[in-house]
């Protein structure tokens, strides 16, 4: 998939679960501050855990992620990564588009250079 397709995956789930409420600004940010804390307890606690069976059965997919991927760093920036995406699609912002040009605007910008 690519970022477009993931950010929509992750719009529809969010949609699907209800997660915006009558305020999608409000939630994207509790939301964010909500992983961001996950991961910070996961770095601290140095959880950087294992990756789950690919199962195609989805109840033994999911008892392997939750027993050796969720709550560890990895999990918890991809959940950081998925919320920003769905909240990108929420809000109308064209994501591909904006990470393109910070990733050049990155590159080109000056950093305290020794």
């Amino acid at each position: 998939m690519d970022i477009k397709e993931i950010a929509e995956h992750a719009n529809k789930t969010a949609r699907m679960h209800n997660h915006y409420g009558t305020e999608p600004e409000r939630a994207i940010v509790d939301k964010l501050l909500e992983e961001i804390d996950e991961l910070e307890t996961a770095i601290y606690g140095q959880n950087y855990g294992h990756y789950p069976m690919d199962s195609k059965d989805n109840d033994k997919f999911k008892a392997s992620f939750e027993e050796y991927t969720k709550n560890t760093v990895g999990g918890e920036l991809a959940d950081i990564i998925i919320t920003a995406l769905a909240g990108a699609i929420e809000l109308g912002i064209p994501i591909e588009l904006n990470i393109e040009r910070g990733l050049r605007y990155n590159r080109l910008r000056k950093y305290n250079e020794e």
